[in-house]
């Protein structure tokens, strides 16, 4: 519960990132609007009395939801990817939204990436590759010998869990 002009509300619901440059509308609902310039459509944040349940985006999208793949370069394992799949919600309805962040062998993490449709990331996942640019189309400075494109294998979701846990992948990650 959050105090709201001296009222009890229900928590709102949060969306995770809300790029700069936004512009926020306070609703008479007491939720909150927001326009984003560089995305161009609005988010909301309305009170919640019970949650919404999770929406089904299908089989294709499934497997990104808590999954790992392994990362091959010449059929030698380098890395994994791990991916979380949530959603947000616009005014068309909701939209699934995937994260992504990569481990490399080394143990290296990097920033974690973000697709939606249309898919760029998960597109090039489907079809069983990754071309890895450093993320969000820039790269990073820190190892260019890892730009490239890799080869991915997904893993079972038993070992996902497992492996995950092992690499140290958190939710904090996404």
């Amino acid at each position: 519960m959050t105090e709201d002009q001296g009222h009890r509300v229900p928590s709102i619901l949060l969306i995770p990132a809300v790029p700069a440059g936004g512009v926020e509308i306070w609703s008479r609902e007491g939720g909150v609007e927001i326009w984003s310039r560089e995305v161009g459509m609005w988010f909301r944040r309305t009170p919640r009395v019970e949650p919404l349940p999770e929406p089904d985006f299908g089989p294709e999208l499934e497997r990104f939801h808590n999954g790992l793949a392994v990362l091959l370069r010449d059929g030698e394992p380098v890395g994994h990817v791990a991916s979380s799949l949530g959603y947000f919600t616009t005014r068309g309805g909701r939209q699934p939204w995937i994260w992504l962040v990569v481990v490399w062998s080394d143990g290296t993490k990097e920033e974690s990436i973000e697709d939606y449709a249309p898919w760029t990331y998960v597109a090039e996942m489907r079809a069983g590759y990754l071309d890895w640019d450093g993320g969000s189309g820039r790269i990073t400075g820190r190892k260019h010998s890892h730009v490239g494109r890799y080869e991915i294998e997904w893993l079972p979701r038993d070992r996902a869990v497992a492996e995950r846990e092992q690499l140290g992948v958190r939710l904090k990650d996404f």
